[in-house]
């Protein structure tokens, strides 16, 4: 939206009239469906408060009229499903079990293994 001086002679979108040159104008620029954009020239006095309240009113019972009509379903969630509550820290135990194992300590990776198993997600 811009306020301007009309320099050439342009038609109010709102009442038809005329806007002579050197009168007060607003300017709005509104995208099509196509992506282009067209301009509209309103008088600042009356017409661009009616317009733009008509337009409100209108968009007003257009998204009332649809809010109405869709039933809002509750989206299901895609992928796999979580299975460690703290997945940090079921990540650390796998580090540590994996080092454990490696240094052959078989009586501390059955601690961190049952410490992991603890670590998941119960359905």
């Amino acid at each position: 939206m811009r306020f301007l001086y009309v320099k050439r002679e342009q038609v109010c979108r709102y009442c038809g009239s005329t806007i002579d040159p050197g009168d007060e104008a607003v300017v709005l620029r509104i995208r099509r469906k196509n992506g282009s954009f067209s301009l509209v020239f309103l008088h600042t006095d009356q017409c661009f408060e009616q317009w733009t309240m008509a337009s409100f009113v209108k968009r007003l019972y257009e998204w009332r009229e649809s809010a109405t009509k869709r039933n809002s379903r509750k989206k299901k969630k895609l992928g796999r499903p979580a299975v460690y509550i703290n997945k940090e820290k079921a990540r650390r135990l796998k580090a540590s079990i994996w080092y454990h194992k490696n240094q052959g300590h078989t009586d501390k990776v059955e601690v961190l293994e049952m410490e992991l198993i603890n670590c998941r997600r119960s359905e």
